[in-house]
């Protein structure tokens, strides 16, 4: 008799077997850590628990999380070009 309680996928909401579990870091996209940058910084430095995913969320879940690692990169880079573009402006 197994006392496991049912896993489902944090994503499709799939009720996942023990074989089908894949743990990961939650998806975080960039507009939730841009909220929490503002709003609560120290949420910044937690370290987040481990979620389950099915095998097929899991992928789907990886190119999301590289959509917003780019998002993220172009944010920084228009910051920095516009830093760039005031410190050539005053001097």
């Amino acid at each position: 008799m197994s006392t496991e309680s049912p896993v489902e996928c944090t994503r499709c909401k799939r009720q996942l077997s023990s074989d089908d579990v894949r743990m990961a870091q939650p998806l975080i996209t960039f507009k939730e850590l841009v909220q929490a940058a503002i709003k609560t910084p120290s949420l910044l430095s937690a370290s987040l628990p481990d979620v389950p995913y099915c095998p097929e969320c899991r992928v789907i879940i990886a190119k999301q999380r590289q959509t917003e690692q780019l998002k993220f990169l172009g944010a920084a880079v228009a910051v920095l070009a516009i830093l760039i573009v005031l410190v050539l402006v005053v001097f």
